[in-house]
């Protein structure tokens, strides 16, 4: 893979998990705050939300705003490299993406 490349998908993806882990956390900051001054506890979440509020309250708001800036850079370089329209051919690119099987894969059965 091209070390460009590489470098590029790498901020990118950072770029998008401090956004989604940002606002995760701080969407529930009314949640928590009301919890803890009702109950005096923090309340119980799953160990997915947890592992999510955890990474979240980690970050700053300047982080989250460097990670979209980020994210629009690689957003335009995206469309202009790979979901570019050829005027010539007057064609779209194709993007396909695997989805695994298509059957139910229930997370409580046995693997």
């Amino acid at each position: 893979m091209d070390l460009r490349l590489h470098s590029i998908l790498i901020v990118s993806l950072k770029s998008i998990y401090h956004q989604y882990y940002y606002d995760a956390y701080h969407e529930y900051d009314g949640f928590r705050n009301d919890y803890r001054n009702t109950y005096g506890r923090e309340a119980y979440v799953g160990p997915l939300v947890r592992y999510r509020w955890d990474k979240g309250a980690s970050l700053t708001v300047e982080e989250r705003d460097e990670g979209k800036a980020q994210l629009a850079v690689f957003r335009q370089w995206f469309y202009e490299n790979v979901l570019k329209q050829n005027s010539d051919s007057l064609s779209d690119s194709v993007l396909v993406l695997p989805e695994g099987k298509a059957v139910p894969e229930y997370r409580d059965d046995a693997v």
